[in-house]
C-alpha cells in the first residue's frame, strides 16, 4: 500500500492561511472578479479549528454575481471595504433563500478589494465572530495590500510565462522556414551533380550537401525544437513521443496515453485547447531535463489519462531514488521544480503527490476540460474551420 495521496499547497492556499493567521480571525477567503461577467469566484479559503469558522467557510458560495448584490458592487466597482453580517451578505447574494437558511449568522465578514494595475482583480474576506473595531481593521488593510502585491507578481509572472512562449514560437516558426529553406538547396545539390559528370566537382557538391544537412538536423533543427515544439500545435501525442525520443537513450521513460486521451487528441480536430498541450509539454520536458542531469538517471513514467468532470490527468513519476537522500516527504522531493509547480497551476491544474514504500514519488495534475461546445473554440491548425 503506498501513502495516501495529498494536495500540494499552491501559493494561494498558503497566502490565504497565512493572511487568516496574521489577522486573528476565523477565517479568510480570497476571490477574483471578473469584471466582464461581473462574477466574484473563490481562489482560496482557510478556516480556524472551530465548527462555526469551518461551517461559514464551506457555505461561502464558490461565485456570486456582483450586480446583484449592494455589498459586492460596493467593493468591486466602487472599491470600498464592507463589513457587514454574513447572513446579509450572503442573503444580499440570494434574495429567495429564506433568511433562517443563511449560514454563518451571527457572524462578520470584512471584505476589501485587491487593487492591481490600477483595477480591482478580486477580495480578501475575514469572517470574525464581531464586527472589528478600527485597530483591526487597519490591520486588515495592510494584509491586504500584502496580497495585492502578491497577487499583482503572480499575474505578472503567468504573463512572462505566455511571453516567453510566444517569443519561442515565433523565433521557432523561423528556424523552421530556414530548415526548409536548405532542404530544398539540398535537392537543387543533387539535381547538379546529377547534371555533372562525376569528378572533383562532384566530391565537392557532396562535402556540401552533407555540411548543409548538418546545419538543417543538428543545429537549426534541434534549437527550433527546443524553443517551441511546433508538432503541439498538431497533436500532443505526436509531441511527446518525439520528446521522449529525443532524450534516448540517457533516459528511458515509460510513456503512456490512454485511448480516451488519444481520441481527444485527434490531430485533424483536437478538443485540448493548445495552451493546455503545450502545459502538459513543458512539464514532461523539465521531468526529462531533471532525470538527465542525474547520475545514474531515474526511469521516469508519464501518463496521460481522462477523470470525470471532464478532466485531463498527466501523472509523472520521477522513480525510485531521484529524490535526494536527506529528503523526506512527496512534497519535498518537488521542492526544486517550483517553476513546473508554478507553471502547473497557472494553467489551472489541481496538484497532489504521493509516494510508494519503493520511494517512487508521484505527481498528478487534473487539468479541467472544456465541453464539447466550448472546445469547438480551440481548433487545430490543420483544421482551422
Amino acid at each position: 500500500m503506498g501513502r495516501r495521496a495529498r494536495d500540494l499547497p499552491d501559493w494561494p492556499c498558503n497566502m490565504v492561511e497565512i493572511v487568516r493567521e496574521l489577522g486573528m480571525t476565523d477565517a479568510a477567503i480570497l476571490s477574483r472578479f471578473d469584471r466582464d461577467a461581473m462574477l466574484a469566484r473563490i481562489v482560496a479559503a482557510s478556516s480556524g479549528r472551530s465548527a462555526l469558522a469551518k461551517s461559514a467557510t464551506a457555505a461561502w458560495p464558490g461565485q456570486m454575481r456582483v450586480d446583484g448584490n449592494r455589498y459586492l458592487r460596493r467593493l468591486y466597482l466602487h472599491g470600498q471595504h464592507v463589513s457587514a453580517p454574513v447572513r446579509a451578505v450572503l442573503d444580499g447574494a440570494n434574495p429567495r433563500r429564506p433568511v433562517d437558511s443563511v449560514p454563518g449568522r451571527g457572524r462578520y465578514v470584512t471584505m476589501l478589494p485587491l487593487r492591481t494595475d490600477r483595477r480591482i482583480a478580486g477580495s480578501l474576506s475575514f469572517v470574525s465572530a464581531r464586527r472589528p473595531g478600527i485597530s483591526r481593521l487597519r490591520l486588515y488593510a495592510h494584509l491586504a495590500r500584502v496580497a495585492s502585491f502578491i497577487d499583482e507578481l503572480s499575474q505578472a509572472a503567468g504573463e512572462c510565462i505566455g511571453a516567453d512562449e510566444r517569443t519561442r514560437r515565433e523565433a521557432a516558426a523561423v528556424l523552421h522556414g530556414t530548415h526548409a529553406a536548405l532542404i530544398a538547396l539540398q535537392h537543387r545539390l543533387a539535381e547538379i551533380r546529377t547534371a555533372l559528370a562525376p569528378g572533383r566537382a562532384a566530391v565537392m557538391l557532396d562535402g556540401v550537401r552533407e555540411e548543409l544537412e548538418r546545419i538543417g538536423e543538428r543545429d537549426i533543427g534541434g534549437t527550433s525544437r527546443l524553443l517551441y515544439p511546433l508538432a503541439i500545435r498538431m497533436s500532443l501525442t505526436a509531441a511527446l513521443k518525439a520528446l521522449t525520443e529525443q532524450f534516448r537513450p540517457r533516459v528511458k521513460t515509460a510513456l503512456r496515453i490512454d485511448a480516451a486521451v488519444t481520441d481527444l487528441d485527434d490531430p485533424f480536430r483536437s478538443r485540448l485547447p493548445e495552451g493546455l498541450r503545450l502545459t502538459v509539454y513543458r512539464a514532461v520536458e523539465s521531468l526529462l531535463t531533471r532525470a538527465a542531469g542525474r547520475d545514474p538517471a531515474p526511469q521516469p513514467e508519464v501518463r496521460l489519462s481522462c477523470a470525470a468532470g471532464p478532466a485531463l490527468v498527466l501523472t509523472l513519476s520521477e522513480g525510485p531514488g531521484a529524490a535526494r537522500k536527506r529528503q523526506t516527504g512527496a512534497v519535498h522531493r518537488w521542492a526544486d521544480l517550483g517553476s513546473l509547480l508554478f507553471r502547473l497551476h497557472n494553467g489551472g491544474a489541481s496538484l497532489t503527490t504521493s509516494t510508494t514504500p519503493g520511494r517512487r514519488t508521484t505527481l498528478s495534475a487534473s487539468f479541467p476540460l472544456p465541453l464539447p461546445q466550448e472546445a469547438r473554440q480551440h481548433p487545430s491548425r490543420r483544421n482551422p474551420a
